[in-house]
């Protein structure tokens, strides 16, 4: 009787474990993104754009994988200051993510691939991306909790229930 109710427990547990399994590969494709509604500019590599009168290029964009396998993208924006006597070529260095001051206005730099740069002054909304993308890989480390410890107690249930008896 001990190791029928063991078995039975023990496909309870499977099926607990599998079924978390199971809706985290059907969950997996609805993956949140971020996607900036109406960005004030998206600028291709090598395109230009003009921030109240100040022409700029961008000139590259680099990406890098970090250690825990994502993907830092940055870049180079370009404008010709022609104060005084000497053009001079002007730098200014981007990151996905992060803010970006262009002939006194801010905006915040978003990467979507390795060849688009998309600048927009709607923080909120980028944020709010962001808190659903986190929210999303908590719940997604929750089932591969419930499916670690499903399996586990399936394996240690069937183990106890099969050890010899001793009279």
């Amino acid at each position: 009787m001990q190791r029928r109710a063991a078995a039975i427990y023990f496909v309870f547990f499977l099926v607990i474990g599998a079924g978390a399994f199971g809706y985290m590969s059907v969950a997996d494709a609805q993956r949140p993104t971020v996607s900036l509604e109406d960005p004030a500019y998206t600028v291709s590599q090598g395109e230009s754009f003009t921030v109240d009168g100040r022409e700029y290029t961008l000139a590259e964009i680099t990406a890098e994988s970090t250690e825990e396998g994502e993907i830092e993208r940055g870049g180079t924006l370009e404008w010709t200051n022609e104060s005084g006597a000497n053009a001079t070529t002007e730098e200014v260095n981007i990151a996905s993510g992060a803010n970006t001051t262009l002939n006194g206005q801010t905006y915040l730099a978003y990467m979507p691939d390795n060849s688009t740069v998309q600048l927009t002054a709607n923080y909120q909304n980028y944020a709010a991306d962001l808190d659903r993308q986190a929210y999303f890989a908590e719940r997604m480390n929750g089932f591969w909790g419930v499916t670690i410890v499903g399996l586990f107690a399936a394996i240690i249930l069937l183990a106890a229930a099969y050890l010899p008896v001793k009279d």
